[in-house]
């Protein structure tokens, strides 16, 4: 269940994040809901700037930005690839916050700008885009001794 559900999340950012987020203003947003599961959702505009729809990125630069962002000490367990696309998933036997602190120095050092961040019952996604068009997320999830990484990366 617990892959499941680290499929799905990602999955889900990664629709919002492809069709353009919903926030319309550039500035910042919060919002809180709670329901079944109890999620708090955090996104801050970023240079205010946004994608536009005339640039393309190569599968060459999709694979080197998963290269950039596999996570230490991990084994890849899933990939699924489409044209816009992929999707990876890791096991890492690294702590939930030793990679917390990884992906907050790293997503600054390969040069994306963190548009949003994402908190859903114990995991954390961060939302990131590229100025030459690619978009996507990292979400870390704990797993008993482990962490599910989900890596997606697309146009």
């Amino acid at each position: 269940m617990r892959w499941l559900r680290a499929m799905l999340i990602p999955a889900a950012i990664l629709l919002i994040v492809s069709c353009g987020g919903g926030d319309d203003d550039g500035g910042d947003a919060t919002s809180e809901a709670t329901t079944a599961t109890t999620a708090e959702a955090t996104s801050s505009g970023g240079d205010g700037g946004s994608s536009g729809g005339g640039s393309s990125v190569s599968s060459g630069d999709i694979d080197q930005l998963i290269e950039d962002l596999t996570p230490p000490n991990s084994n890849e367990v899933a990939r699924f690839s489409a044209p816009e696309g992929t999707n990876v998933s890791f096991e890492s036997s690294d702590s939930f916050d030793d990679l917390k602190g990884f992906y907050d120095g790293k997503l600054g050092d390969i040069g994306v700008n963190v548009t949003g961040t994402l908190t859903v019952e114990g995991a954390q996604t961060w939302i990131f885009e590229q100025d030459e068009g690619a978009s996507g997320a990292v979400t870390i999830s704990p797993d008993g001794d482990n962490t599910l990484v989900t890596v997606i990366v697309g146009e």
